[in-house]
């Protein structure tokens, strides 16, 4: 029994760093979507606004190794003219890699208070649901589910650029497990303390006769996971309680882009023949490592070139995007043809090809929804 015993600490050994990573990367992974949606209500531009926003959105997406579905939906609740709003918010992310699916789902509770015409004030409610593999294991499953409580605000500068804010609590449960070629079994499950905060700034502002564009995004979120509780089955012997320190991660997004659109012919009018080009210099650091906290910041330039026919239907494009941070260069460049059908030219199916820096050649099938 003595022998069995050490056969399952010997290849908890053997396997524990490559757990704990994939136990990391899967929590960043779900940091990172949690920052997105927080940031995605933040970029709401029409929530403040007596207009018709969009109720559902979305795009499906497919290449040679797999695809995706992005929905989100949106609704107020109360009469726009009211001082207080309740607002519903909700996405669905799922997505092929590799032969491997994963998904995620978020729920959004929002209570909202104008303070004067240009100050608003939120409170949130968040939840999601998402499940996936542990990186590095075959046969192995991870699911969480996660609530999280924040506080946000949003400031008009001007009419057309708009500050904000947030900043949020969260707990998220774990639950993992994984068989092993040589049928070592093991199941676990683990609790995470999460905190989040960031604040952008979207909009534009004219300077001389050029318009500028920025969305800028400054936000990060961590994780305290401590350590995850296992149950392993090896050799006829089975233990229980065993802890697997697991520890703190974080993720830390800085982009500063500025757009600069530059009309070549005709108009940026729903109907009629146009073509621009859009220049997208700025700085950009990140930090997503699971196994590390290290920003690394460098600039980043773009360029995209936009034909759209008399009909309002056809659109060509070509796209250049170029980044250094910490001497590590990345670029690519695209060309594509979308089409835009529908009664309102709301869905609109595009072809994009794209070549990394690393001569990586890829084809993309998108259909994207927008009533």
């Amino acid at each position: 029994t003595v022998l069995n015993v050490d056969e399952i600490a010997r290849k908890l050994d053997q396997i524990g760093g490559q757990l704990r990573t994939g136990l990391r990367a899967y929590a960043v992974h779900g940091l990172s979507d949690m920052l997105s949606f927080n940031e995605s209500m933040m970029r709401g531009h029409n929530d403040d606004l007596c207009s018709d926003r969009k109720v559902f959105s979305g795009f499906a997406r497919g290449d040679e190794n797999g695809g995706s579905v992005d929905l989100q939906y949106s609704r107020r609740l109360a009469e726009c003219s009211r001082r207080h709003q309740v607002r519903v918010d909700a996405g669905l992310s799922y997505s092929k890699i590799e032969g491997d699916w994963n998904s995620r789902i978020f729920a959004g509770l929002r209570y909202e208070t104008k303070i004067d015409q240009d100050f608003t004030l939120g409170l949130a409610a968040l939840a999601s649901q998402s499940s996936d593999k542990l990186i590095g294991f075959e046969q192995s499953s991870i699911s969480d589910k996660s609530l999280q409580a924040t506080a946000y605000g949003r400031y008009w500068i001007s009419d057309t650029l708009r500050t904000g804010a947030f900043f949020g609590f969260g707990k998220t449960w774990y639950n993992f497990s994984l068989i092993d070629s040589d049928d070592f079994s093991l199941a676990g499950s683990m609790r995470g303390n999460r905190q989040l905060y960031g604040w952008l700034m979207s909009g534009e502002w004219v300077i001389g006769d050029t318009v500028l564009t920025t969305d800028a995004i400054i936000s990060h979120a961590k994780e305290k996971l401590g350590s995850a509780s296992l149950s392993a089955n090896y050799m006829g012997e089975k233990r229980t309680n065993i802890d697997l320190a697991v520890g703190t991660v974080d993720v830390t997004r800085i982009s500063l882009p500025v757009t600069a659109p530059v009309v070549l012919s005709g108009s940026s009018e729903e109907y009629g023949e146009f073509s621009r080009l859009l220049l997208s210099p700025g700085v950009i650091c990140e930090d997503n490592s699971a196994d590390s906290s290290s920003m690394r910041c460098g600039y980043q330039a773009g360029a995209k070139l936009i034909v759209k026919d008399d009909s309002g239907r056809n659109h060509f494009y070509a796209d250049y995007r170029w980044e250094n941070v910490s001497g590590i260069q990345r670029s690519l460049f695209g060309v594509g043809y979308a089409y835009r059908f529908g009664r309102r030219n709301e869905l609109e199916l595009a072809i994009d090809l794209n070549r990394a820096q690393d001569n990586e050649d890829r084809a993309f099938v998108s259909l994207r929804l927008a009533q």
